[in-house]
């Protein structure tokens, strides 16, 4: 390894991309690398490796598996993939194409036969809340017509999960 940096935009590890060099050829690999969390991290390596493996088989666009370990001792528990072509947009300037692209690859990714294991939240759903700027209507328990204090109409909202994909331009999901 001849360098490293860290990856933006990792929520539940941390990313870096590597740059290993081997008979005088220099490659970027994205290395991500979760805390010592037991049972979840062990769970996020077995199931980031599953997902990635049964996308070889596919054309979706997605970082090949390079090495996996769960073990501390080996620096883990951490993945190590190649780099995808291209830039992660945290902040698109045209959200209306950003947000189409990604419906029509949601819609090619949820389309797949593959085995791989089911989705499991690393959210503790227990301590969710909804944010102090939002209050519950009176008139009923229906989170679609919560409104911001200021009396406007409280934007719909969505969550998708996704494996974590990694680009080497600076920025990282997952």
């Amino acid at each position: 390894m001849i360098g490293w940096r860290r990856l933006t935009g990792g929520l539940t590890s941390l990313v870096h991309q590597v740059t290993v060099e081997q008979s005088g050829r220099r490659r970027p690999y994205v290395l991500r690398r979760w805390g010592s969390g037991g049972d979840r991290a062990e769970y996020a390596v077995a199931s980031e490796t599953a997902v990635l493996g049964a996308l070889e088989t596919t054309d979706i666009p997605a970082p090949r598996v390079v090495g996996a370990t769960s073990e501390p001792a080996n620096a883990g528990p951490a993945v190590l993939m190649t780099c995808l072509p291209g830039r992660m947009q945290l902040v698109p300037r045209d959200r209306e194409r950003w947000l189409a692209e990604m419906a029509r690859m949601l819609v090619r990714i949820h389309a797949l036969d593959i085995d791989a294991r089911p989705f499991q939240s690393w959210l503790d759903h227990s301590q969710l809340a909804a944010p102090p700027t939002h209050r519950a209507p009176t008139s009923g328990a229906t989170p679609s017509r919560w409104s911001p204090r200021s009396g406007r109409p409280a934007a719909a909202a969505s969550s998708i999960a996704t494996t974590s994909t990694s680009t080497c331009s600076g920025r990282a999901s997952g």
